[in-house]
């Protein structure tokens, strides 16, 4: 009898826990996440600090699917910044705002750079330096105040949305200010990584 009542309980925690494994799913993938069997749903369970910049994503987010076979790849001259860039847009050296992200500064006149500013640079440099992008435009604005087109960018050859990955690898945030034609993926999104 004495031995039952130290068993009783280890068998009920053990019961427990095997429960919440079956239905959580157990193990982490390589973002920090996993699939809950119970629901279906895919989330994180790995939190960035404020030392570093979210680098951990979730994989199951939604993503719009273009077809670039009609289009004219543009060529990438250089990155401003990390939501900036200056392509070679039928031969002119034209400035291109990516819609929807927003990454930290690192050459804003008034607030100097940010934190992260050069890392968000380094990474649209990494992502696009001796690329070519295919270019969408959005229905409710093709510039902004400082006279830059406004675009979606999509690497050639693999189609990647230039865009949406910044905010996927963390390097920015979704910049839902302004309603834009993507803003649904860039809101499932940034709720998938809170």
């Amino acid at each position: 009898m004495y031995k039952l009542i130290f068993i009783i309980p280890i068998l009920i925690v053990l019961l427990f826990t095997a429960m919440y494994a079956y239905t959580h799913g157990g193990g982490l993938d390589e973002n920090g996440g996993h699939t809950d069997y119970a629901t279906g749903e895919y989330h994180l369970h790995r939190k960035t600090n404020e030392d570093t910049p979210t680098e951990i994503v979730a994989s199951a987010i939604p993503y719009p699917v273009e077809n670039f076979t009609e289009d004219t790849a543009y060529e990438v001259i250089r990155i401003v910044d990390g939501d900036t860039v200056i392509i070679s847009y039928e031969a002119v050296h034209t400035t291109v705002r990516l819609i929807g992200v927003d990454t930290p500064e690192t050459k804003h006149p008034n607030r100097g750079e940010e934190k992260y500013g050069r890392e968000a640079s380094v990474f649209l440099q990494n992502l696009l330096q001796g690329e070519s992008v295919y270019l969408r435009f959005d229905d409710q604005n093709t510039t902004d105040l400082y006279g830059r087109t406004l675009a979606y960018l999509y690497r050639a050859p693999d189609g990647l949305f230039v865009n949406l990955e910044i905010v996927r690898q963390g390097y920015g945030v979704a910049y839902t200010a302004f309603p834009f034609g993507h803003i649904n993926y860039f809101v499932i999104l940034t709720n998938a990584l809170v």
